[in-house]
C-alpha cells in the first residue's frame, strides 16, 4: 500500500484508544513488514504503535532525521511488540531513534538478503563512509547504496559470497570491481561525464553495465545510451575506450555480436507487438495481441540439421539467450581487461627487477676494475722497492 512514495515524510498508522473496551472495534488491520517503505527516502517520523507490523526495520531509509514510535502498551497483544524490543536500546523519552546504530547492532545480519539505503544518510563516525561494516552481512544478495555518502573501494565486499547485483550509481566508491566475489555478475553504475562523482571511474570500466542493450545517444555523439529489457533502467554511458584499448579486437567483435543478436531478437519481438511504433509494449497492446502471445509462449525450441531454426521458437525466450550470450561475453571482456592490468603491473615488475640487476651488475664491475686497478698499482710499487742484486 506504501509503496512508491518517494515524497513521504510523515507516517501514521497507529491505533490509539482513549477506552480500552472499543479497541477490537476500531483497531486497524496493518500487519507484516515495514519493507514497502524502503522507497520513501524522506521519511522523517513512523507511528506503528499498538499494530500488527513485526517486522522490516532493515527496510527503512538510512535517514539520521528519522523517528520511530513504537509501543504495545495500550494493546500488548499487538505484534509490534517484537519491534519494540528491537528498538528498546535506543529509546529516548519513549521515542525511538538512531536508526543507523540500530542497523550496526542488527543480529543475525548473516541472515539479511536485501539492503537497500537512500540518500540523506549522515554519518557521526568519519570512518563510517567506508564499506567495511558490510563485512558481516554474508548473506547479502542484492544491495542498493546509490546516493549514499560511501568513499573508497568495493573489496570491503569480498566476502560477500551470495552477493548477485549491486546498485554504486552517485557514490564516491571508485575502485575494487577486481575484488568483488564470483557471485556478483550485476554492477549497475550511472554515467555523465560532468558528473562529480568518483563512481563515474568503476562506471568507465564496466562500460556502462552488464546485460545491457547499447544505442547511440542522439544528443551527444559521444555518448551511448543503454538500457535493460523493460526498461527497468536506463542510463547515459560514454562509449569510451576504456576496455576496447585493452582487450583484442577478437574480444570486442564477440560483444559487438552479442549485442546485435540481442538488438535482433529484440527488434523481431517489437516488430511483433508494438502496434504504435514507440519502442515499448504496454498493456494494451499486449491485450490486443494476447492470441498471438498465447500461441507464442506455447512454442519450444526446434532444431534442424541439429541447429536452432532462428524463424522458430519462443520470441521472448531468444531474448533471454540472447541476454546471457551478451552476459557472457562481456565477462569475458571484463576478465580479460583484469588479465592484461595484472599482466602489465608483472611486466613493469620485471622491468624494475631487471633494471635494478642491470646496476647491481655494473656496479660490480665497476668494483671489479677498481679492485684490479689497486691490485696492479699494489704490485708496480712492490717492483720499484724491491732492491737490486748484485
Amino acid at each position: 500500500m506504501f509503496q512508491d512514495l518517494p515524497k513521504l515524510q510523515h507516517l501514521q498508522i497507529r491505533n490509539y484508544f482513549r477506552e480500552p473496551e472499543k479497541q477490537k472495534q476500531f483497531r486497524n488491520r496493518f500487519k507484516g513488514s515495514l519493507k514497502s517503505l524502503r522507497t520513501s527516502p524522506k521519511l522523517e517520523e513512523l507511528h506503528i504503535n499498538n499494530t500488527d507490523i513485526s517486522s522490516g526495520l532493515e527496510y527503512l531509509p538510512e535517514n539520521a532525521e528519522l523517528v520511530i514510535y513504537c509501543s504495545a502498551k495500550l494493546r500488548p497483544e499487538s505484534l509490534c511488540k517484537e519491534l519494540q524490543k528491537e528498538l528498546e536500546p535506543y529509546e529516548k523519552e519513549g521515542v525511538f531513534y538512531d536508526y543507523q546504530a540500530f542497523l550496526k547492532s542488527l543480529p543475525n545480519k548473516e541472515q539479511l538478503e536485501e539492503l537497500y539505503m537512500q540518500k540523506g544518510i549522515k554519518f557521526s563516525d568519519e570512518n563510517a563512509s567506508e564499506l567495511d561494516f558490510l563485512k558481516d552481512f554474508k548473506g547479502l544478495v542484492e544491495l542498493n547504496i546509490e546516493y549514499c555518502p560511501f568513499e573508497g573501494s568495493l573489496k570491503h565486499l569480498s566476502e560477500l559470497k551470495n552477493l548477485k547485483r549491486i546498485y554504486i550509481s552517485h557514490t564516491d566508491l571508485r575502485e575494487g570491481i577486481e575484488d568483488l566475489p564470483e557471485s556478483c555478475k550485476e554492477i549497475y553504475c550511472d554515467f555523465h561525464y560532468k558528473s562529480k562523482y568518483k563512481s563515474v571511474k568503476i562506471a568507465k570500466e564496466l562500460g556502462g553495465g552488464l546485460l545491457l542493450v547499447g544505442q547511440s545517444d542522439t544528443e551527444d555523439p559521444n555518448s551511448q545510451r543503454y538500457t535493460q529489457i523493460g526498461g527497468v533502467i536506463a542510463i547515459a554511458a560514454p562509449f569510451i575506450e576504456t576496455l576496447t584499448s585493452y582487450v583484442n579486437e577478437q574480444g570486442k567483435a564477440k560483444v559487438d555480436k552479442a549485442l546485435s543478436d540481442l538488438n535482433k531478437e529484440i527488434y523481431n519481438f517489437l516488430k511483433e507487438y508494438d502496434d504504435d511504433g514507440n519502442e515499448q509494449i504496454d498493456i494494451d497492446e499486449l491485450k490486443v495481441a494476447r492470441g498471438t502471445l498465447t500461441e507464442d509462449l506455447r512454442k519450444k525450441w526446434e532444431e534442424r540439421d541439429g541447429e536452432e531454426d532462428s524463424r522458430k521458437g519462443n520470441k521472448l525466450n531468444k531474448i533471454v539467450e540472447a541476454i546471457r550470450g551478451l552476459e557472457k561475453e562481456v565477462t569475458e571482456y571484463r576478465k580479460a581487461f583484469y588479465r592484461w592490468v595484472r599482466e602489465e603491473e608483472e611486466k613493469k615488475h620485471r622491468k624494475e627487477k631487471q633494471k635494478e640487476k642491470v646496476l647491481h651488475t655494473a656496479v660490480d664491475m665497476e668494483s671489479d676494475d677498481e679492485k684490479e686497478r689497486i691490485e696492479e698499482n699494489d704490485l708496480v710499487a712492490q717492483i720499484e722497492v724491491t732492491p737490486k742484486n748484485y
